[in-house]
């Protein structure tokens, strides 16, 4: 049996253990009963189990039975999952001795191993004490068990004493004490564990390892984790302790120095990790003793040179060298290291490639070079690296490349060459990839790519030339010459401008006359956008079968050589979207019957001719908006019996004829906004029986033309900004499945009454920006799903309650920029579903009507931009769901907390009051307080005092903004009361100092904004602060950064000090900032950049800023 048992009572637990009769083979328990501190022996006392091999029954387990009786319960393993145990009673686990293997009590509240507990347990093999909050460990803690596995994870643990460990020496194999407080390798208490062979210590404080005695030595350790912890420095044999290492990790602590020797017992060694230190050399002999090393991971450093470091390492596999600072890759680095596979060296500074540095790496399989600044590679480099399948070369300054480069990757899978500069690509250049399938030319500076450049890679399915300066594109794919034509065609030579020309020789062979048939190209997507193409050639794309996407894409395409898609036949998407098509003849698109997407907006299209999309059965979207079409004629789309979407839109079509959509068109989508229409013809839209979504804003339509929608199933219709003056009744009768209406900036200014009472299915309904100045009862009635009114912008001077009278279904209702003065919300009582209210930007002096139970279900109220000087006592008493409340740009004169705490915003989450009159936060001690409040945001006030009583009442506010104030004194422990808080931004005010003590208790604070005040010096930020993120103290009067100032901020990943009057830095002020990345200096008064402090940042920090003086 596994049983699981989530968020279970004692009582629960006890009762379902009595049940089983039969062995558990694994029980856990998740979210265990909180109420329980201690585990004691009733749990499993009388449970119902049978022994290993009995039949069940079974009596009860008591504390007054035998050793014999007491084993008779049987799980082999036991978990318990946050839970609030502290500790085991010494008999608690008795009746499990005879079978449990493995204990864990995982995120519990334990202080101490339980020793006594767990004694007797003689098959104990594994026991798991995970994120407990153990202090201390007792000596002989394990003493009596045979553990295998132990697990001491995530606890408190600061020291291990020399006989913690007592009695396990001949069989634990796996300890893990990472994420505790240890200062020191614990070598005494774990010298003698004969059998130990995995230890991790990642996460603590150990900054050494004593000195080899030539005693201690553990000779069966063979994976080591000491990753994050505080080593700065790794002296000659400091690992001779450990010969039989295989895996050792280092990652993420401070180590500057390398010793030649630091490795040089490690003979075993397979797996070394250095990564995310601050290496700037190693000695060529480094790993001189480490014959066996697999894979070395030294990225995130700072090395400049690794000559000889990987040379003569006969099995090494994977090198990670990315994120350093190498400016050279000389011919010695990986002499003798015949079997490297994969090398990372992406981000760098590499400016010079020895020609002979991959000579010895004729099974190299990948290799990255990216992002640094080569401008030109040796002719011969690759030539010893014939298995090489992925090449990343991106992000360089590459200008040319010579056609020889790739002559022995014929294996060659992956090409990246993006983000360079090449101007052109040769057509010998790929012509021995044969193997070729992805090539990534993009963002270069290609103004040519010669005739037949790619016909050599069969294979290429991806090529992405975009966002180059091609003009023109001949046969440059596998498949577009014949197999007589050469790839390197003697007829084309290259113009400066990038066009193909005949230069000797007969003149090239008219389409369709390259000798032979076209060899089958496996082409799947071409990416051309953004370059010049002013012209394709009709063979561009000759043989390319098997293309399903082209993008050519913001370009000066004019117009397109009928052949030109003769052969992509299963060509599925075609992206022809801002360029200067001026006409399309008629069977461009023939061969195109697979084709579902066709993008033609943003040209020059005055006209579409009949036959233009005859064979195009299968499309479902075509975009042609941005246009000049003029006029649709008659069934132009008639043959597109798949079509879905059709976007017209921002053409000159003034009129839409009644043939120009036909019956039976399956599309569900048109849109014709911006087509300035004054005219639909009768029957424009008859038969469109799919039709879902219409638009038509942006039109100059009289309201008269409405009468002619007679599309029964659109649902939503879009008629914003045409002109409704003369909105009449019926208009919209034929309308029966609408659901969403539209009809913003029409300048309604009377709404008929009966208008809407054929669209019962309406749900959203937008009347913003017209001229209603009232609303007549009755103008809602029958819509029985109507959820969404939009009113803003119009000239109401009082709320339209008779019209929204019963209105039961609504939700979302806005009645911003209107003419309100006073709102009764006892009006309101009709609206019970109501969620959101958007009252904002009116000329609100007055609110009442609270006394009933009004708006049950209100989540979010914007009163902000009114004249409201107070709010009632009731204020939205009977709300119990409000979260969101804005109050801001009214006439406060101190925050009305009688109205808005616990009393009677019990859920309120969100509070702004910026821009009211302020002059102070607290209020009077027997203010109830915000349980429940997370945002607070009080900006732009006259608030000059923050006092130590102001955020009493706010003990969950999780983001605090005080920005845009007056501030100029801040209070011992005012914000001590805020042990949620997050986000704390007090820019722009008045501060002149922030003393260490005010943000002490902020120990969940993420970013902390102090922009532009008049800080003149920082104080020692408090150690509290170790989940700080990102901090700005930019535009301050800061003139110096002192040694300590910043020394508890290790998670401090962005510091922004720009805009100060700095002089200079203490060389160790950014010591301990092991986290930054982002650092801003910029216009401050050095006179010299402060290089020796940022000496400790250059391993990790990625922007460094520094440009403009003060």
């Amino acid at each position: 049996i596994f049983l699981e048992c989530p968020g279970i009572t004692l009582a629960a637990l006890r009762s379902t253990l009595q049940v089983i009769s039969s062995p558990i083979q694994s029980l856990s328990v998740y979210d265990f009963d909180r109420s329980v501190k201690t585990l004691t022996v009733d749990l499993f006392q009388g449970a119902a189990f049978s022994t290993a091999g009995g039949t069940g029954g079974g009596g009860g387990v008591g504390l007054g039975l035998d050793s014999a009786a007491a084993g008779n319960v049987s799980i082999r393993h036991l978990q318990f999952s946050h839970s609030s145990l502290q500790q085991l009673k010494p008999n608690s686990l008795l009746p499990l001795r005879s079978h449990l293997e493995s204990l864990s009590i995982i995120n519990g509240k334990l202080t101490q191993v339980p020793s006594k507990a767990i004694v007797g347990l003689k098959k104990l093999m594994v026991l798991d004490l995970d994120a407990n909050e153990i202090g201390t460990l007792e000596d002989y803690a394990f003493h009596g068990l045979h553990l295998v596995k132990l697990n001491l994870k995530s606890n408190q643990i600061e020291r291990v004493p020399t006989n913690a460990l007592a009695g396990l020496e001949e069989s634990l194999a796996e300890l893990d004490l990472s994420e505790n407080r240890l200062r020191q390798f614990p070598t005494l208490a774990l010298r003698q564990l004969e059998h130990l062979r995995l230890v991790r210590l990642s996460m603590n404080e150990i900054a050494s390892l004593e000195p080899d005695d030539s005693y201690t030595r553990f000779g069966a350790l063979s994976f080591l984790d000491l990753s994050l912890n505080n080593f700065a420095e790794l002296y000659g044999d400091i690992f001779g302790a450990f010969p039989a290492l295989k895996t050792l990790s280092l990652y993420n602590n401070f180590i500057e120095q390398v010793h030649r020797d630091a490795f040089v017992s490690l003979h075993e060694l397979q797996s070394l990790d250095l990564s995310h230190n601050r290496i700037v050399y190693l000695d060529p002999d480094v790993f001189a003793a480490n014959r066996r090393l697999h894979t070395v991971d030294l990225s995130r450093n700072h090395v400049h040179y690794v000559s000889g470091v990987f040379a003569n390492l006969p099995v090494l596999r994977e090198v990670f060298l990315s994120e350093n600072n190498l400016l050279e890759l000389t011919d010695d680095c990986f002499a003798n290291s015949t079997g490297v596979k994969v090398l990372y060296m992406e981000h760098n500074a590499l400016q010079r490639l020895d020609g002979e540095a991959l000579a010895s790496l004729a099974n190299l399989e990948q290799l990255f070079l990216s992002h640094n600044l080569l401008e030109k590679i040796p002719v011969r480099f690759f030539e010893p690296t014939p298995e090489l399948t992925s090449l990343a070369l991106d992000g360089n300054a590459l200008l040319e490349l010579d056609e020889r480069l790739f002559q022995r990757q014929g294996k060659l899978r992956e090409l990246r060459l993006n983000g360079n500069r090449l101007r052109q690509i040769r057509a010998a250049l790929f012509a021995p990839a044969a193997d070729l399938m992805e090539l990534h030319l993009q963002n270069n500076e290609l103004r040519v790519v010669e005739r037949g450049a790619l016909s050599g890679c069969p294979q290429l399915q991806y090529v992405n030339l975009q966002d180059n300066a091609l003009e023109e594109l001949d046969a440059v794919f596998a498949g577009g010459p014949g197999p007589h034509t050469p790839a390197h065609s003697p007829l084309m030579a290259v113009t400066t401008h990038g066009k193909l020309i005949s230069t000797k020789g007969e003149p090239a062979a008219p389409d369709g006359e390259l000798a032979g048939q076209p060899a089958e190209s496996a082409l799947l997507s071409i990416q051309l956008s953004g370059n010049a193409l002013r012209h394709l050639h009709a063979q561009a794309f000759r043989g390319q079968t098997s293309v399903q996407m082209v993008w050519l894409e913001h370009n000066q395409l004019r117009s397109l050589d009928r052949a030109l898609f003769a052969e992509t036949v299963h060509l599925e998407k075609l992206y022809l979207r801002n360029n200067s098509l001026i006409a399309l003849e008629p069977g461009t698109f023939d061969a195109l019957g697979r084709l579902k997407l066709l993008d033609l907006s943003r040209n020059r299209l005055s006209d579409l001719q009949p036959e233009l999309f005859r064979r195009l059965a299968e499309l479902e979207e075509l975009l042609l908006a941005h246009n000049l079409l003029g006029a649709l004629r008659a069934n132009v789309f008639g043959a597109l019996h798949g079509l879905r979407t059709l976007d017209l839109s921002y053409n000159n079509l003034q009129t839409l004829g009644a043939d120009a959509l036909q019956p039976g068109l399956p599309v569900a989508s048109v849109n014709l906004r911006g087509c300035n229409l004054t005219r639909l013809e009768p029957g424009a839209f008859r038969g469109l029986l799919n039709l879902a979504e219409l638009t038509l804003e942006e039109n100059r339509l009289p309201a008269g033309e409405l009468r002619h929608l007679d599309a029964s199933p659109v649902r939503t219709l879009r008629l914003a900004a045409n002109n409704f003056t003369a909105v009449r009744e019926g208009l919209l009768d034929r309308l029966v499945s609408l659901q969403v209406l539209e009809l913003a900036r029409c300048a309604i200014a009377d709404l008929p009454t009966a208008l809407l009472q054929r669209n019962v299915n309406l749900v959203r309904l937008d009347l913003s920006e017209n001229e209603l100045r009232v609303l007549r009862r009755g103008s809602f009635a029958g819509l029985h799903v109507f959820k969404e009114l939009r009113l803003h912008g119009n000239r109401l001077a009082d709320f339209p309650h008779l019209a929204l009278l019963n209105v039961s279904t609504l939700e979302v209702l806005t009645l911003a920029r209107n003419q309100l003065t006073a709102i009764d919300f006892y009006k309101l009582s009709g609206l019970p579903n109501l969620r959101t209210l958007d009252l904002h930007a009116n000329s609100i002096t007055t609110l009442g009507g609270f006394t009933a139970d009004t708006l049950p279900h209100l989540d979010t109220l914007d009163l902000s931009g009114n004249l409201l000087l107070a709010l009632p006592e009731n204020f939205f008493k009977h709300s119990v769901s409000l979260q969101r409340v804005d109050l801001s740009a009214n006439r406060f004169g101190r925050i009305p907390n009688l109205a808005l705490s616990e009393a009677s915003l019990a859920r309120l989450a969100w509070l702004n009051l910026t821009g009211n009159p302020l002059q102070r936060i607290s209020a009077d001690a027997d203010q109830q307080r915000f349980p429940h409040l997370r945002e607070l945001v009080i900006s732009r006030t006259n608030l000059s005092i923050v006092t130590s009583k102001d955020f009493e009442l706010y003990p969950a506010v999780q983001r605090l903004h005080l920005a845009h104030n007056r501030i100029n004194r801040i209070s011992p422990g005012a914000f001590v009361a805020l042990a949620s808080l997050q986000l704390l931004d007090l820019s722009v005010n008045e501060l002149e100092l922030l003393p260490k003590e005010r943000l002490q208790g902020l120990r969940l604070l993420e970013t902390l904004n102090l922009s532009t005040n008049s800080i003149r010096e920082l104080d020692e930020f408090a150690q509290d602060l170790q989940k700080l993120r990102v901090l700005d103290a930019s535009a301050n009067q800061l003139e110096r950064i002192h040694k300590n100032a910043l020394r508890h901020l290790g998670a401090l990943q962005e510091l922004y000090l720009n805009g100060n009057r700095l002089i200079t830095v203490a060389s160790d002020a950014f010591r301990t900032l092991r986290a930054l990345t982002r650092l801003d200096l910029r216009k401050n008064y050095f006179e010299y950049v402060p290089l020796r402090a940022l000496k400790p940042l250059e391993t990790h920090l990625q922007q460094l800023r520094l440009e403009g003086k003060g």
